[in-house]
Order: C-alpha cells, then sequence, then structure tokens
C-alpha cells in the first residue's frame, strides 16, 4: 500500500461556476478535511458538492449549498470519497474564496 497524508487538491475559483475540485482515482480512497477560507473583505458564500460520476452535481449531492462564510475566516467540512467520486466547489465571488482538500489518501491497490 502507499497512502499519503497531506495536502490533496486547491482551487481557487477565478469566477462562480461550479468546479471540479478533486476526482479519487481507482482503487483509491480519501478521509480528511475540505477547507474554506473567504479571502475577502465580506461576507461571502460557497457550496460544497460530492459526485458519483464527473459533471455537474445535482441536488443531492450538495454538502453545503450558499454556505455563508464571514471575511477573512474559514471553515472546514469533514469528507469521506470512495474511488471515483469527485468534490465539486462553487464560489459566491470569483478569485476570493479557496478550498483546500487535506487528509488521508489510502490506496486500496
Amino acid at each position: 500500500m502507499n497512502d499519503n497524508y497531506g495536502r490533496v487538491a486547491a482551487l481557487r475559483p477565478a469566477d462562480t461556476n461550479e468546479a471540479a475540485l478533486y476526482a479519487v482515482p481507482a482503487g483509491m480512497e480519501f478521509v480528511g478535511l475540505l477547507s474554506v477560507c473567504n479571502q475577502d473583505s465580506g461576507a461571502q458564500t460557497f457550496s460544497a458538492a460530492l459526485t458519483d460520476a464527473a459533471g455537474a452535481a445535482t441536488g443531492e449531492d450538495w454538502l453545503a449549498s450558499a454556505e455563508p462564510i464571514a471575511a477573512y475566516t474559514r471553515t472546514a467540512i469533514r469528507v469521506f470519497l470512495d474511488e471515483a467520486q469527485t468534490i465539486r466547489v462553487v464560489a459566491s465571488v470569483g478569485d476570493k474564496i479557496s478550498f483546500l482538500l487535506m487528509g488521508l489518501l489510502i490506496d486500496n491497490r
């Protein structure tokens, strides 16, 4: 096995479109935190989804939807992902909210 701890993915979206943050490779699992940081001087919102396949999130996929986040603060969501699942994110403002996925990537091969 080749398990890895640490930073798995990071994204600071330039716009307000839904974007893929990380897709778990085949034969792997992930356990960790999705950290969201608002680097703006005003309150904003973010959304995060866990999808079972590539493509846009649907209604039942959302972990957080238009979740408020105060200026210059961060929050974290505990996540557990199986192989082929994807974390998708949305920021209410471009280039001000960052998403960081960190934890344990488990090799099941």
